[in-house]
């Protein structure tokens, strides 16, 4: 229970709070935080006595209790850094006088426009660098808005920079904003409020409005669930009342398995799917993806999943749910696609070779139907060809701290059969190639490895012919220089575009001491 009270003409503000047998009083000047007193007591009733003690006698202070008509989720002395904005759901959709007017009263930082409004929420936000606006708006500036460039300072203080207001206007900013939405609820009745806390800036000093606001979830929660436009918004006015709610629970700590199933499944399938992998409900969170697999909330869910395992090392984890999935969900797995670099590095870090083998064979031969209606690939080529790349691009990144294990990524990569040549992106071939040499490791000439990737990555070599030359030095350190000097005749014959740099290579570098001085290569160099 918590009671508000102010006094208006030495602007001071004096809160009670009971909570079971604690009582908390705060008191202080308004647009401060106040001084908190805590007392606790033998019971419950002995503290509501004492609250209802002090509530009485504030009152015959001449303090007045503050009504607060409708929950606002964030109230208080906000702070912006670049950006605000205030979600408004009201009790039935407002009609076209009603929009006209609420957009008429609204602080000019954040004047809506009528596309601002989707059913019955209104999105009200600034302009970026909304500490300009409100310092114009409130103080006033010599400058005209349009007129300031990044960079300039607003002469309305000796120090203060352009993105910045000053106290004064940001509490005239704030005195608007709790202006228009009381005006408002007179002719539209609001049925909540929600202005995120903007950390950048320093958070919101968040005031008693916001926290009586707290107690009223469970109230609305219970209309959420119950009110059939739920269940029938519009995907933009749904998504704004889910970005709403989020910052709600967030506020009221509320847990993702609180709200009613239903509510949850239709408004945030993601967060419960989130929950269920948190508490390693592995095979209901895969049933789930696959009920909700629709929603885009629930393949970002996933990856995120996915990531944050990654992200903590967890290989063990990230394996048990690959296995589950490609044990479960058969063709439809593509947000596992996405990170499949990362999937199979976290096999090869606990030597899981089954897992590895079961992922080469389900990602070979994947045309783009074949793995989700509708799916469409990064690089426009096939899903076995989107993959490797993505295997590559990741083994790409363990060349600057394990060769070994990026040799190894590689390799896994180019087991992959695609269901036809690859098109695009073809980095990978020619990466492959280099990691393997020598000259470039350290590490000892592996014939077989080489023979391998030759075999997958040549073919390649007409469209990348950067691929010619990188195997033109395998063949060296191999010393079969007839094949080397094949690999520098096709990279010519296929217009290398850095001949020049790689004839001034073998004519310099030492790995190439003896191929230099073969002479059908001198033929082909003209050296």
């Amino acid at each position: 229970m918590i009671a508000y009270l102010e006094l208006p003409e030495h602007t001071k503000f004096y809160e009670i709070r009971q909570l079971a047998n604690i009582l908390t009083t705060i008191s202080g000047r308004l647009g401060t935080r106040g001084r908190a007193t805590v007392k606790q007591f033998t019971d419950e009733k002995t503290t509501l006595a004492q609250f209802e003690k002090i509530r009485q006698k504030k009152i015959k202070e001449g303090y007045q209790l503050r009504d607060f008509p409708f929950p606002f989720f964030g109230a208080g002395y906000g702070r912006y850094f670049e950006w605000a904005e205030i979600l408004v759901r009201f009790v039935t959709q407002p009609t076209y006088e009603q929009i006209e007017k609420i957009i008429q009263l609204a602080p000019a930082p954040i004047k809506p426009t009528k596309e601002d409004i989707s059913g019955r929420i209104l999105h009200a936000a600034s302009e970026q660098f909304v500490n300009l606006y409100i310092q114009a708006t409130y103080e006033g500036s010599p400058f005209k808005i349009e007129d300031i460039t990044p960079g300039e300072t607003i002469p309305y203080t000796d120090k203060t920079d352009l993105y910045s207001a000053t106290p004064r206007a940001l509490d005239a900013f704030e005195q608007d904003i709790e202006r228009w939405l009381l005006e408002v609820h007179q002719f539209c009745p609001i049925e909540f409020v929600f202005r995120r806390e903007d950390w950048e800036a320093g958070g919101t000093n968040l005031s008693a409005w916001h926290r009586i606001s707290l107690e009223s979830i469970p109230e609305l929660l219970k209309q959420w669930e119950q009110d059939p436009d739920t269940y029938t918004q519009s995907d933009k006015e749904k998504n704004l009342f889910k970005h709403a709610v989020s910052g709600i629970f967030n506020f009221g700590d509320v847990e993702p398995d609180t709200p009613s199933e239903r509510f949850i499944d239709h408004i945030f399938p993601d967060v419960k799917l989130k929950w269920l992998f948190a508490n390693d409900n592995l095979s209901k969170a895969i049933a789930y993806y696959q009920q909700h697999k629709e929603n885009e909330g629930i393949l970002k869910a996933c990856k995120e999943v996915l990531e944050n395992l990654i992200e903590e090392k967890n290989y063990a984890k990230v394996n048990q749910l690959t296995e589950q999935v490609l044990d479960t969900i058969m063709e439809d797995y593509h947000f596992i696609t996405s990170k499949v670099g990362k999937i199979l590095y976290a096999a090869l870090k606990v030597n899981n070779q089954e897992l590895i083998d079961h992922l080469i064979q389900r990602l070979s031969n994947q045309e783009s139907a074949q793995l989700s209606p509708g799916f469409h690939t990064f690089s426009g080529d096939c899903i076995s060809c989107d993959v490797m790349n993505n295997i590559g691009g990741f083994a790409f990144t363990l060349h600057a701290s394990n060769y070994i294990e990026a040799q190894r990524m590689y390799e896994i990569a180019l087991d992959i059969q695609p269901p036809q040549p690859c098109t695009k992106r073809l980095e990978m071939f020619c990466n492959a190639l280099w990691v393997l040499q020598n000259d470039n490791t350290g590490l000892p000439v592996n014939y077989e490895l080489n023979e391998k990737f030759l075999a997958k990555c040549l073919p390649y070599g007409p469209q990348n012919p950067a691929i010619f030359f990188n195997a033109a030095c395998l063949y060296v350190e191999m010393n079969e220089l007839d094949k080397a000097t094949e690999c520098v005749q096709q990279a010519i014959d296929h217009q290398y575009n850095n001949i020049k740099s790689m004839k001034d290579q073998i004519q310099t570098l030492s790995m190439f001491a003896e191929f230099r001085a073969y002479p059908p290569l001198k033929a082909i160099l003209k050296i």
